[in-house]
């Protein structure tokens, strides 16, 4: 089906923002179900990113970044 193709992630890399908080850990979480590998970041790590670590550490890393603040920004990215 089209529709299929152009919805899926699987194998897709994501960054998701605020992946600490309530909406971006089930934002990666849908992502991680659909196959895609998941780089969260915010500012802090929580219990919701840490789960998420350790139920797939092999597809979803958090890094800890303030996405406001550009040299935060590519310091944690080039980790």
């Amino acid at each position: 089906m089209m529709h299929a193709a152009l919805f899926d992630v699987r194998d897709e890399t994501v960054v998701i923002t605020g992946m600490a908080g309530q909406l971006g850990a089930a934002y990666a979480g849908a992502f991680l179900s659909a196959g895609s590998r998941v780089a969260g970041l915010d500012l802090a790590e929580a219990f919701r990113s840490r789960a998420l670590v350790d139920a797939h550490p092999d597809r979803c890393r958090f890094l800890q970044a303030d996405v406001t603040n550009a040299a935060s920004l590519r310091e944690a990215l080039d980790a």
